[in-house]
């Protein structure tokens, strides 16, 4: 199974325009979507052992060696979630909700990483009194990337009881998926991302009878 989503979602901010006499002005992305996102989940059967196709039946040590395994993943691709450019320092006494820049370039890098995602000389703190001009929601944080992995193997107890032994690997290559960067212009670590959006490689191990 797979499916792929195309997103785009507009809105007006979740806590509330920097300028309430303007709220037009906090028109933008929402910062809980992601653009683009991919899911495919497959899974395979080895063709061996009891009721399957005739002709690829075991008997014995075969069966017990080969048959009843089964190997699974689901692979999450999806585009990174947007963020906003804002002030730590409300000296400029501009807003108490939002404080945002002036925008006096893209804000982009050629080779976005976690030590500098976007480039904060591209905006500048606003005259006092007055609202900066930086729009919300206007740049996109890291992408997401994980691939589950499961190894499965049944056994027949009985007609009736039979019992899995499995294998779970979440985030199986261990892949670091950075969080979205310090946003805060101002701040001599502005750009620099120091979390991730989850965890890294976890393993589990269970039984599962049915009966």
């Amino acid at each position: 199974m797979s499916n792929f989503t195309w997103d785009k979602s507009i809105d007006y901010g979740e806590f509330g325009a920097q300028n309430q006499f303007d709220i037009a002005s906090n028109k933008g992305n929402s910062q809980f979507t992601r653009p683009l996102a991919s899911v495919s989940a497959i899974t395979y059967e080895l063709p061996y052992g009891r009721g399957k196709a005739h002709g690829s039946n075991l008997r014995g040590a075969g069966e017990a060696l080969l048959g009843g395994w089964s190997i699974s993943t689901i692979i999450n691709l999806e585009a990174g979630k947007y963020f906003t450019p804002t002030l730590a320092d409300g000296s400029s006494l501009n807003s108490t909700i939002g404080l945002r820049p002036d925008r006096i370039g893209s804000g982009e890098v050629s080779n976005p990483n976690r030590n500098l995602w976007f480039n904060p000389a591209d905006f500048a703190v606003p005259a006092l009194y007055t609202y900066g001009n930086s729009g919300r929601s206007i740049l996109a944080g890291p992408g997401y990337a994980a691939v589950d992995l499961s190894l499965a193997k049944a056994f027949t107890i009985t007609e009736r009881a039979k019992l899995e032994f499995r294998w779970d690997g979440f985030n199986a290559f261990n892949r670091t998926n950075l969080s979205n960067p310090n946003t805060n212009v101002d701040q001599g670590s502005a750009g620099q991302i120091t979390g991730i959006q989850e965890y890294m490689r976890r393993m589990q191990i269970g039984a599962h009878l049915t009966f």
